[in-house]
C-alpha cells in the first residue's frame, strides 16, 4: 500500500467557494458569503485524484530492472554457491599387492663333507693278513648348518643325498663296508659293500629322504677286506670322503636361529588408479601395514617405502612379531604410517622389506616356513595435490559429488508495493545471469548439476527425503521435482576450462517462482546446487586442495505473470487538504447541497483487466488502515476495465479507457469538508482474455482520474 499527499488539491474547495463573490478573508468568511445576496446556485469541482500509476513505481526503486525481453523486472541481491574440489580428491581403501614370504632357508642344509682314514697297522707275528693290532682310523664329522649359519641339531631330510668317495691306497683290492652314523651312535643309513680295485677309486651314493639325524653325522669304523689273500703293505690306508649334496629338510631343530631375509615388491602394482597420476602429495592420510608370523620365532620385520618420502627422505616403519604357536597358525603385528605431507610418486613406489628371525632353538617344518610372512596393508589419502595426465576414466577419484546451498533471506526478495499481489501470482519469467569460475589448472566438466529449491530448517540445514537426498521442492501439477540443469540449454555438462570464468545464462521462472512464494510465505528456502564434477581430460594437469568450482548468480525476475482467476489485488492510498471547516460548518454546507455526484476515468495501460475502486474518508488515516471499511467512507466504483489488446508475446498494443460516475448525496460530500481527506485506490488486476498469463513492460501503466462536482444554494438571506 502507497500513500501520498496531493498538495495541488490543498484549499481547492475553500477557493472555489470564494470564487462566486468577492475574496473572503476565512474559510467561515466564504461559508457566510453563500447566505448574502439573491438565490442562486454554486458549482464546485473538486479534484479527487490525479495518477498515473506506473507498475515500476510499485516496485523497490533500486532492484528493479528490464529484462532481455523488454520487461519490466526485479533483480536480486547477487549470490554464490562454492564446492571446494579440491577438498573432495580422496583415495579411499587404496590396498597393497601382498608381499609373502617363505622361510624355506631355514629347512635347507649347505653341502658339507668329512673324511676317514683307514691305515694298516705294521706286519708282526701272525698268520699272513692278519693285523693284530688293527687298523688305525682317523675322522671328523659333518656338521649341518642352514645357508644363514643357523645349527642343526635334529632333522629329517626331504631331499638330497649321501655320498661316499673311497680312495684305495693299497696294492690290494678291498671290499669295503661303510654306514653313517649321527652323535648318538645311532646307524642313521648304510652304503653298500663297495669293490675298490688297488690304488683305484669308487663312489657310492645313497638318497637322503627320510634320514633323521640328530646333531651330525660322521662315519662309522668301515670294513675293509683285503681280496685274493692280499697283504696290505703297512702303512697303507684306504680313505673315505663322507660329503652331502644340498639337502632339504621336512623338519628341523635349529639352535642360534639368526634367519634374515630381504625382498622387494611393487606394491601398488594393483592400484591403476594412483599409478595412472605422476605425483600425489598428501594433506591427511595414511597407510596402514599388517605383517602376520607362521614361524615359532619372533621375527622382526623393517619396511621401507621408496617413492615415499617427506623431507626427501623415504618412509619406514618396523614390526615386531610375536613367536606363533608353531601349529600354522599366526601372529599378527601392525603399524600406521601418517603420511600428511608425504609425496608420492606413484610409478617409483617400491616396498624393501627386510626381517629377521632370532630364537636359541627352534622345531621348524614346511607347515610353518610356507608363507613365514605374509605383509600387507592400505590407507586412505586426503589430497592436497594430484599432477600429471588427470584421467578421470583411470582415477575415478577425479569424479567428485557437489551438494551445496545458499539460504535465500526473505529479505532479499523485495517486491514493494506489489508484494502481497506477487503472493498471488504465478512468476512466469526468471533469467539467471550465472558466472561460473574454475580455479583449478584442470578443465572441470560439471555433468548434470541440477539446482532447486529446497526448505531449510530451524537449524539452517536442508530438508531432506528417507535417502537422505535433498527435498526437492516439487511442481504442483506433475509432482516432479523443480530443476534446472546447470549446463547450456538441451545438455547436461558444462565445461569449465583450466583457471577460466565462464558465462551462462538461464531461464529459472518456476524454480524462482516456488522460492519466492515460499520466502513470501515466511518458509525458510535455499538453493541447491547437487551433482558431480570431474576434473582432467587425459593431458597435464594439476589441482591443489585450495581449488574449486563456484556459481555466481544474479536472478532478474521479470513481470510475466499468471494470475489466479480472482485477480490479485494492491491499494495505493493518497491524502489532499479539504475545506477545512469544522463538523458543525460541514453540516451547514452540506445543507445547500442541490446535487453532487463522483466520476473517474481509467485508462488500463497493462495486458490485464481491472477493476478500480476508489474510498474517500475525513482526515487523515494511516496507510495500514483499510479506508475501504471505515464508517462514513464515500465508495466510488468498481470501473471496470478490460484488457488492453496485445500482441504475440503478451505485450500491449492499445490501452483502453472506462468511465464510471456516481450520485453523491450530502453525505458522502462531508469527507471532503473537513481539515484533510483520505483517498484509497483498490486496483484489482485479472487475467487477461483469453489466457492467465500476461507480461508487463516499463512503460506500462493505469491512469485514474477522479473527481467531484458539487452544487450549492446561495443567497436568500
Amino acid at each position: 500500500m502507497t500513500m501520498r499527499r496531493i498538495p495541488e488539491l490543498a484549499g481547492l474547495l475553500a477557493l472555489t467557494l470564494g470564487a462566486a463573490s468577492c475574496e473572503p478573508s476565512s474559510i467561515t468568511a466564504a461559508k457566510e458569503q453563500l447566505g448574502r445576496g439573491p438565490a442562486r446556485t454554486l458549482a464546485l469541482a473538486v479534484s479527487l485524484s490525479r495518477d498515473t500509476l506506473e507498475i515500476g513505481k510499485f516496485l523497490s526503486s533500486h532492484d528493479t530492472a528490464t529484462t532481455a525481453g523488454g520487461l519490466l523486472g526485479v533483480t536480486l541481491p547477487a549470490e554464490s554457491l562454492a564446492s571446494a574440489i579440491g577438498q573432495k580428491l580422496v583415495y579411499n581403501n587404496l590396498a597393497f599387492q601382498q608381499f609373502r614370504f617363505s622361510y624355506g632357508q631355514m629347512l635347507q642344509a649347505q653341502p658339507d663333507s668329512s673324511t676317514l682314514s683307514y691305515t694298516f697297522a705294521p706286519h708282526a707275528s701272525a698268520p699272513a693278513g692278519v693285523f693284530p693290532a688293527g687298523p688305525t682310523i682317523s675322522q671328523d664329522t659333518i656338521r649341518i648348518v642352514t645357508p644363514h649359519g643357523s645349527k642343526v641339531t635334529a632333522a629329517t631330510m626331504a631331499s638330497g643325498s649321501i655320498i661316499g668317495s673311497i680312495t684305495n691306497n693299497t696294492a690290494c683290492s678291498v671290499a669295503i663296508s661303510q654306514a653313517v652314523k649321527d652323535s648318538t651312535g645311532a646307524t642313521v643309513v648304510s652304503f653298500p659293500t663297495d669293490t675298490v680295485p688297488a690304488f683305484g677309486t669308487a663312489t657310492s651314493t645313497v638318497s637322503a629322504v627320510g634320514v633323521s639325524f640328530k646333531n651330525y653325522l660322521y662315519l662309522g669304523a668301515p670294513t675293509v677286506t683285503p681280496l685274493l689273500a692280499c697283504v696290505p703293505v703297512p702303512g697303507q690306508s684306504v680313505v673315505v670322503t663322507l660329503s652331502t649334496t644340498t639337502l632339504t629338510l621336512s623338519s628341523v631343530t635349529l639352535q642360534n636361529v639368526n634367519e634374515s631375509f630381504a625382498q622387494s615388491d611393487s606394491i601398488l602394482a594393483n592400484e591403476t588408479r594412483i599409478r595412472s597420476v605422476d605425483t600425489v602429495v598428501v594433506y591427511s592420510g595414511s597407510f596402514t601395514i599388517t605383517a602376520q608370523n607362521r614361524l615359532p620365532i619372533a621375527d622382526t620385520v623393517h619396511l621401507q617405502l621408496n617413492g615415499v618420502t617427506k623431507l626427501g627422505v623415504p618412509v619406514t616403519a618396523t614390526l615386531v612379531l610375536p613367536a606363533a604357536p608353531g601349529n600354522g597358525t599366526t601372529t599378527t603385528g601392525s603399524t600406521t604410517i601418517d603420511l600428511a605431507n608425504a609425496r608420492i610418486i606413484p610409478a617409483n613406489v617400491v616396498a624393501v622389506v627386510t626381517g629377521v628371525a632370532t630364537a636359541t632353538s627352534a622345531t621348524l617344518t614346511s607347515l610353518v616356513t610356507t608363507d613365514a610372512v605374509v605383509v600387507d596393508g592400505g590407507g586412505s589419502l586426503v589430497l592436497q595435490l594430484l599432477a600429471g595426465r588427470l584421467d578421470p576414466t583411470k582415477t575415478p577419484e577425479l569424479t567428485v559429488g557437489v551438494e551445496e546451498f545458499s539460504e535465500i533471506l526473505k529479505t532479499q526478495i523485495d517486491f514493494g508495493d506489489l508484494q502481497d499481489a506477487i503472493k498471488s501470482a504465478h512468476l512466469n519469467d526468471a533469467v539467471a545471469a550465472l558466472t561460473l569460475r574454475n580455479t583449478a589448472q584442470t578443465p572441470l566438466v560439471l555433468n548434470n548439476v541440477k539446482l532447486g529449491v529446497v526448505k531449510v530448517n530451524a537449524s539452517g540445514q536442508l530438508l531432506r527425503d528417507g535417502l537422505g537426498n535433498p527435498a526437492y521442492e516439487t511442481d504442483s501439477t506433475t509432482g516432479l521435482p523443480i530443476l534446472v540443469t546447470l549446463a547450456p540449454v538441451g545438455q547436461t555438462t558444462m565445461l569449465l576450462p583450466r583457471a577460466s570464468t565462464t558465462p551462462l545464462s538461464l531461464q529459472m521462472g518456476p524454480l524462482v517462482d516456488r522460492l519466492v512464494h515460499l520466502l513470501l510465505g515466511n518458509t525458510r528456502a535455499a538453493v541447491v546446487a547437487a551433482g558431480s564434477a570431474v576434473a582432467g581430460d587425459g593431458n597435464p594437469s594439476r589441482i591443489t586442495r585450495a581449488d574449486s568450482a563456484s556459481v555466481g548468480f544474479r536472478l532478474t525476475v521479470g513481470l510475466d505473470l499468471t494470475l489466479p482467476d480472482s485477480g490479485i489485488v494492491f491499494t495505493r492510498v493518497e491524502w489532499a487538504d479539504g475545506a477545512k471547516l469544522k463538523s458543525s460548518d460541514s453540516a451547514s454546507v452540506v445543507d445547500r447541497l442541490v446535487s453532487a455526484s463522483a466520476s473517474a476515468d481509467v485508462v488500463n495501460g497493462t495486458p490485464f483487466g481491472m477493476s478500480v475502486e476508489l474510498a474517500v474518508v475525513r482526515d487523515s488515516v494511516a496507510n495500514t488502515v483499510d479506508v475501504f471499511t471505515l464508517p462514513g467512507r464515500t465508495l466510488l466504483g468498481p470501473i471496470v476495465v478490460a484488457g488492453s489488446p496485445v500482441d504475440g508475446t503478451g505485450r500491449v498494443t492499445t490501452p483502453v479507457s472506462s468511465t464510471s460516475s456516481l450520485a453523491l448525496t450530502g453525505t458522502d460530500v462531508v469527507p471532503l469538508m473537513g481539515q484533510r481527506f483520505t483517498i484509497a485506490l483498490r486496483i484489482r488486476l485479472r487475467p487477461p482474455p483469453n489466457s492467465s498469463r500476461g507480461a508487463v513492460r516499463t512503460t506500462d501503466r493505469i491512469i485514474v482520474s477522479a473527481h467531484a462536482n458539487v452544487e450549492l444554494s446561495g443567497g436568500g438571506q
